[in-house]
C-alpha cells in the first residue's frame, strides 16, 4: 500500500472506529425524553444501551471469524449496510419495542468497526507498533464521540430525539461509500471457516490462555465504568440535578479530551515504559478516580464538577491503558487476531452490558450507587492485569514478542 493508500485507509479505519462509540453517545442525552414520549421505565430505556451492547457483543463472535475467512473489506461492507438499515429503523420506530430492535440492528452493523478496525492494524504491525497506532487511532477516533453527546442534546431540545437517528443514517451511508470506494483489503492468508464447532473451538483455545483472558478482562472492566457512567450520568444531570440535556454534552467533552490526553501520553511514553507498565500506571490512576468519586458522592456533594472531574481522571486513566490492552490480547496469537479482536470485543460489551442493566434496576437518586459500581470496576481491571502480567512474563520470548 502506498503512502497515499496508507492515509486513506487510516482516515477510514477512524470513522468506521468511531461510528458504533458516537451512535452509542449521541443519544445518551435523549434517554429522558425517550423514556417520557414513550411513558417507559427506567429499566426498560435502558435497555436502548444494554441490549445494544449485547448485540455488539454477538455481532463481534461472528465478524472475527468471517473476517479472516472472507478478508476484512467485504465483512466491513455488510456490517455498515446494517448499520444503516437500524438507523432507519430506529428512526421510525412507532414504540419501544421497535426502537429498541432498531437499536440492536445498529449495534450489531457498527460493531464490525470497532472489531475490525483493530484486526486491520495488526494484519500491518507488529505488537509494539499495534500499541503505537492503536493509541492514534483511539486518539483520532474519540473526536467524534466527544462532539456526540452535545450534538445529540442540541437536537433533542431544538427538534426530537428522532432526528438523531435520522443523523445517524446519514453517517451510516457516508461510511459505507467510503469503505467501497477508498478501503483496501488487508488481510491475504485466508483461513478455512471451520464452523461453529470450530469457531467455538478457537475461542475456548484463546480463553485457555490467562494472559489473553488477563488483557480482555482488563479491557472489559475498563470499557464498564465508561458504559456506567456514560449511562447514568444523564439521568443525573437531567432528572437529579435538573440540567439541560445539552449540559451533559458540554461536560461530556472533557472526559473525552481527557481520553485523547491519554492515548496521546500512551502514544509517547509507550515505546520507553512497556506495554504493561503503561496498563498498570493507567489502572492504578483509575481506581484513585473512582475513589474520589465515591467519597463525594458518599460526603453528599452532588454538583456537576464533582461528577464529572473524577470521571475526566478516569477517561485519562482509560486513555493510558486501552490501546495497550487492546494490543496485548490481540498479540498473544497473531495468526488469529481477527479471532481474538472478535472475542474480546464480546466480552468488553457483555460485561458493560450487564453492569448498566444491573445498575438500572437501584433507584437513581443519587451518584452514590453508579460511582460505587465504577470503583469496583476499577479494583476489577487492576486484577485481570495483575493476572495478564504475570502469565506474560512466562511464555516464551518468541511468543511473547510476536
Amino acid at each position: 500500500m502506498g503512502k497515499g493508500r496508507r492515509a486513506v485507509a487510516m482516515t477510514t479505519l477512524v470513522a468506521l472506529s468511531a461510528a458504533a462509540p458516537t451512535s452509542l453517545n449521541i443519544i445518551l442525552p435523549s434517554l429522558p425524553a425517550i423514556q417520557r414520549g414513550f411513558a417507559a421505565t427506567l429499566a426498560t430505556t435502558q435497555l436502548l444501551i444494554s441490549l445494544s451492547l449485547v448485540g455488539v457483543a454477538l455481532a463481534t463472535l461472528a465478524y472475527g471469524p468471517l473476517s479472516d475467512r472472507y478478508g476484512r473489506r467485504p465483512v466491513l461492507l455488510a456490517g455498515m449496510a446494517l448499520f444503516l438499515v437500524g438507523s432507519v429503523i430506529c428512526a421510525a420506530a412507532p414504540d419501544m419495542a421497535t426502537l429498541i430492535a432498531g437499536r440492536i440492528v445498529l449495534a450489531a452493523g457498527g460493531a464490525a468497526g470497532l472489531v475490525l478496525a483493530r484486526a486491520v492494524v495488526r494484519d500491518l504491525h507488529d505488537r509494539e507498533a499495534t500499541a503505537r497506532v492503536l493509541a492514534y487511532l483511539t486518539m483520532a477516533m474519540a473526536v467524534a464521540p466527544m462532539i456526540a453527546p452535545l450534538a445529540g442534546g442540541l437536537i433533542v431540545e431544538r427538534y426530537s430525539w428522532r432526528i438523531v437517528f435520522v443523523v445517524l443514517a446519514a453517517m451510516g451511508a457516508l461510511i459505507l461509500i467510503d469503505v467501497a470506494w477508498r478501503l483496501p483489503e488487508s488481510h491475504h492468508a485466508r483461513i478455512r471457516l471451520p464452523g461453529l464447532g470450530g469457531i467455538l473451538g478457537g475461542f475456548r483455545r484463546l480463553l485457555r490462555m490467562p494472559a489473553f483472558c488477563g488483557y480482555a478482562l482488563h479491557q472489559s472492566f475498563s470499557m464498564s465504568t465508561f458504559y456506567v457512567f456514560a449511562s447514568t450520568a444523564p439521568y443525573l444531570m437531567v432528572e437529579v440535578l435538573k440540567r439541560p440535556p445539552a449540559e451533559y454534552g458540554l461536560y461530556f467533552i472533557l472526559l473525552s479530551a481527557a481520553f485523547i490526553v491519554g492515548t496521546f501520553v500512551t502514544s509517547r511514553l509507550m515505546p520507553l515504559l512497556g506495554l504493561d507498565r503503561m496498563i498498570m500506571v493507567g489502572s492504578l490512576v483509575a481506581i484513585a478516580a473512582c475513589t474520589v468519586g465515591f467519597a463525594l458522592a458518599l460526603d453528599g456533594i452532588w454538583t456537576p464538577l464533582a461528577i464529572y472531574l473524577p470521571a475526566v481522571a478516569l477517561g485519562c486513566a482509560n486513555g493510558l491503558t486501552m490501546p495497550n490492552s487492546q494490543a496485548g490480547a490481540v498479540s498473544i496469537d497473531p495468526a488469529a487476531a481477527g479471532t481474538a479482536s472478535g472475542l474480546v470485543g464480546f466480552m468488553q460489551m457483555l460485561c458493560a452490558a450487564l453492569a448498566t442493566q444491573m445498575l438500572s434496576m437501584v433507584e437513581l437518586t443519587s451518584p452514590v450507587p453508579m460511582t460505587g459500581t465504577m470503583l469496583v470496576l476499577a479494583v476489577l481491571a487492576l486484577v485481570a492485569q495483575l493476572v495478564a502480567t504475570r502469565r506474560q512474563r512466562r511464555q516464551p520470548p518468541a511468543l511473547a514478542a510476536s
